[in-house]
């Protein structure tokens, strides 16, 4: 009876463990979307104060805008500082993943990955990555195809579907 006894405790508590466990993992989970929703809220007021004072002077409208949204500036310092955690926390960190197997991939490739998880279009994304020319665009797309080891049949959307697809079984599983 008492080895029953220690057993239901065993369980009980190793239960409670992993409950205090998976409470801490989305506190922080919710603290980071948390903190990126504060930041982009306060950026898009930024924003909209400065396009304010442009409205007269187009040029100036379209500079703000690209330092604005420009991934590739500051690293940070934009609109778009906290995407690669917003969509890592989203998406079963598949942002940790590709940093662990491709250990090559720069910081406008993990964004343009991203981009494309959250389902912006070659269009949205060329004015994000400040792109002028329509090849812009696709030419970042082949470097990071080739860098990701995609064969050519194989879009990057299903690669990065599969991924998280591939994640999303092993939170289940764990």
């Amino acid at each position: 009876m008492a080895l029953i006894g220690f057993y239901i405790y065993y369980k009980v508590t190793e239960r409670d463990a992993k409950l205090q466990k998976d409470i801490e993992s989305i506190d922080k989970r919710n603290a980071i979307l948390k903190k990126a929703i504060s930041q982009n809220y306060a950026s898009i007021d930024v924003f909209l104060t400065n396009a304010s004072a442009t409205e007269n002077n187009p040029t100036l409208f379209k500079e703000n805008f690209n330092k604005f949204f420009n991934i590739t500036t500051n690293k940070g310092d934009n609109m778009l500082g906290n995407l690669l955690d917003v969509v890592n926390e989203n998406y079963y960190n598949i942002i940790d993943k590709l940093k662990r197997d491709y250990p090559n991939l720069i910081y406008e490739e993990l964004a343009l990955c991203a981009l494309i998880c959250l389902g912006f279009s070659s269009s949205s994304i060329g004015i994000i990555f400040g792109n002028t020319k329509a090849n812009s665009v696709y030419n970042r797309r082949y470097r990071l195809r080739k860098k990701l080891n995609i064969s050519p049949n194989i879009q990057i959307e299903t690669f990065l579907e599969d991924t998280i697809e591939q994640l999303k079984t092993l939170k289940v599983n764990d």
